[in-house]
Formats: C-alpha cells, sequence, structure tokens
C-alpha cells in the first residue's frame, strides 16, 4: 500500500514539474529508438499524432522485469502527461532509467523532436 502511495505522489510531482514545450501539429508517425539499459539494449517506438507524444512502446528489452516495468510504465506516463522527455529517472533503476530515455531521444530525433521533448518542424 505504501509503494502505491508513494509512487502515486512521486507521478504527480514528476508530471506537475514539466515544462509546456510547444507542438507542432504537423509531426506524425511511430518513430523507433535504442538506447544501452543495465542488460543490454533497449528498443522502443514512440508514436507522435499532431505534434504529441501519444504512446510509448518497449519492443525489446533485457531488462529485469520486476524492476524495468515499473520504470518503462511510470517514465512513459510522465512523458505523455508532459510531451516533454526532461523527466527525472527512476531511483533504484537509474542504468534502465537512462538507457530508456536514450532511446526515446533517439526515436525523437528522427521525428524532428529535440533532445527536450518540443517537437519542431523537419
Amino acid at each position: 500500500m505504501f509503494k502505491k502511495i508513494f509512487f502515486s505522489i512521486l507521478m504527480i510531482t514528476v508530471v506537475s514539474c514539466g515544462s509546456n514545450p510547444k507542438v507542432n501539429p504537423d509531426v506524425n508517425g511511430s518513430f523507433e529508438g535504442a538506447g544501452d539499459g543495465r542488460n543490454g539494449e533497449i528498443k522502443v517506438s514512440v508514436v507522435v499524432e499532431k505534434g504529441l507524444i501519444t504512446a510509448i512502446n518497449v519492443l525489446e528489452s533485457l531488462e529485469t522485469g520486476e524492476y524495468a516495468l515499473p520504470v518503462f510504465e511510470q517514465m512513459s506516463t510522465a512523458i505523455i502527461a508532459n510531451n516533454n522527455i526532461n523527466i527525472d529517472v527512476v531511483s533504484g533503476a537509474t542504468v534502465s532509467s537512462q538507457g530508456f530515455l536514450i532511446a526515446i531521444e533517439n526515436a525523437l530525433k528522427d521525428s524532428g523532436a529535440d533532445f527536450k521533448g518540443k517537437l519542431i518542424k523537419s
């Protein structure tokens, strides 16, 4: 119960601290990227619709499920809510979190977005 409340408060804090980047409605599509996690490469697909990040899917990962799945879920929720990848990593899973963020950043580079998630015209 404590963990659930703690993570809920953490997510509210992360979501409320994000900036509100300018959105380019011309950016659309599904973009793939990869980053190095603790146990190897993490591959993701990031869906952008009308300049907004609407979905983040993990395509491949060798990260330990009990640690990585909550990281992927929490960070995806915060990124989508803020339309921005400028969020904190999850404590206790720093390397997996960083690899996940790098994979998302690499995917967004192909979309015409800068590393802060501010979607710009290509």
